[in-house]
């Protein structure tokens, strides 16, 4: 009998108890490799007896004891066995009179979880917050860098250790010319907790008003081999927001965006 899906190593999981799917006539086999399959339709599968595809309801956790806050731009990501989390909050004791996206009054708070549920918020000690060093202030005094700072951890497989956090920050500011400046800053970390920056990334696109104003998502591409980056511009005249792609070798040099035309 002939089948049209094969499954090899941890592809993916069908029900143990499954026949096999058979039929009488049937086409080449899809070879998914050692992919993971998500069984959302049946583009896989040709026949099945005696099972269903279900979606199971999601279940609700109890509230945490020791939630993550409400904050801006969460990042959460897991690393082995521990989850970390970003977000930008205002410093409760700035009174500058800027109080535009990209103030100096804009930081990053930290925390860390062992479960993804029950979150600890470590005293780091580097920015004194409301008379006390005892906070968990990650990030401080960087405007515009710290308004939409969002993190990740680079899975490329020869890496260089120093460099395995990396992320894009930076919100453009209006000149004196009316017109804005300022682009994409690339980070790196070696850890997760010291960061450097390392010089500008993706350039503000000339032509447009705004952009930047939000999550910037980048993440190592396996299957493309590079960095690929979802940056936020606004489209012209109309002014809807928008999402454009870019493309690294290095994370350091961009290719142009490529609008992606969502609207």
């Amino acid at each position: 009998m002939k089948t049209r899906i094969r499954v090899m190593g941890r592809a993916a999981v069908i029900a143990a108890t499954a026949a096999v799917f058979a039929a009488p006539v049937a086409a080449e086999p899809i070879d998914i490799g050692s992919r993971l399959e998500l069984f959302v339709d049946d583009h896989l599968i040709e026949d099945m007896h005696g099972l269903e595809m279900r979606l199971h309801h999601p279940v609700k956790l109890p509230l945490a004891d020791s939630p993550l806050p409400s904050g801006h731009y969460i990042t959460v990501l897991k690393d082995g066995d521990q989850y970390r989390a970003y977000w930008r909050e205002m410093d409760p004791d700035y009174d500058g009179e800027d109080r535009r996206s990209g103030n100096p009054g804009e930081l990053v708070r930290y925390a860390e979880s062992a479960c993804g549920h029950e979150w600890e918020f470590p005293d780091l000690g580097r920015y004194e917050i409301s008379g006390s060093r005892e906070n968990n202030v990650l990030l401080a005094n960087m405007p515009p860098y710290l308004h939409n700072f969002s993190p990740f951890i680079d899975t490329r497989a020869d890496v260089d250790e120093s460099e395995r956090y990396k992320a894009l920050a930076g919100h453009p500011r209006r000149a004196e010319d009316g017109q804005r400046r300022g682009g994409l800053h690339a980070f790196v970390s070696p850890n997760g907790l010291d960061w450097e920056r390392v010089g500008e990334a993706i350039p503000f696109p000339e032509g447009h008003r705004h952009a930047f104003d939000s999550q910037n998502v980048s993440f190592w591409s396996e299957a493309e081999e590079r960095y690929v980056a979802y940056s936020r511009p606004f489209t012209e005249p109309d002014r809807l927001r928008s999402i454009s792609r870019e493309a690294s070798e290095d994370f350091r040099e961009w290719s142009e965006p490529v609008a992606m035309t969502p609207n």
